[in-house]
């Protein structure tokens, strides 16, 4: 997989550190975030963009 840079602000950053389980990547952290916001569009009826 190719890595790249996305910048985010510090409270962004220490936002995903906080709700990383330990050990976990920031790829992970917003995969899984990514997936529970597509969980949530599909029992409201939508989806994501």
């Amino acid at each position: 997989m190719a890595e790249t840079t996305i910048p985010v602000s510090h409270e962004t950053q220490d936002q995903l550190k906080r709700l990383a389980y330990s050990g976990e990547t920031y790829d992970e952290v917003i995969r899984r975030l990514i997936g529970l916001q597509a969980e949530i569009g599909q029992e409201r009826g939508t989806r994501m963009r």
